[in-house]
């Protein structure tokens, strides 16, 4: 990511990646698009900036403490980056109606899948 400057981040298809950016640091890109797997490490703390997501593959992330004001999760801060075209990747290319314009801020989960776990203990009022 960090390589990736102010440019796009796409994860290629078939490859697992872990989002190893360090605890509590804020990374900004122009985008990021996941075709692969990206394994947030279970309770990190860092947020990640960026115009657009699509998850065509897997973004998967969790935190298994209580989530408050004191202790907030991974957070993915979406910016204002214009207009973007979306283009399918491998056997989704060429389907009807595509590529598409997403608008700005997207978050596109196009046939991938979103696994996001949050805190799971007892919510209940003492």
């Amino acid at each position: 990511v960090t390589a990736a400057g102010s440019g796009e981040v796409t994860l290629a298809c078939g490859t697992c990646y872990t989002y190893d950016i360090e605890a509590g640091a804020t990374t900004t890109i122009g985008g990021l698009n996941i075709i692969g797997k990206l394994l947030v490490p279970t309770n990190h703390k860092g947020i990640l900036v960026t115009p657009y997501v699509f998850i065509q593959g897997e973004l998967e992330m969790s935190d298994t403490n209580p989530i408050s004001k004191d202790n907030l999760s991974m957070k993915i801060v979406l910016v204002d980056g214009g207009d973007k075209m979306f283009t399918p990747a491998d056997s989704n290319a060429g389907v009807t109606g595509t590529p598409f314009n997403t608008g700005t801020r997207a978050f596109l989960v196009a046939g991938g899948r979103l696994n996001i776990r949050g805190w799971d203990g007892d919510n209940s009022a003492s």
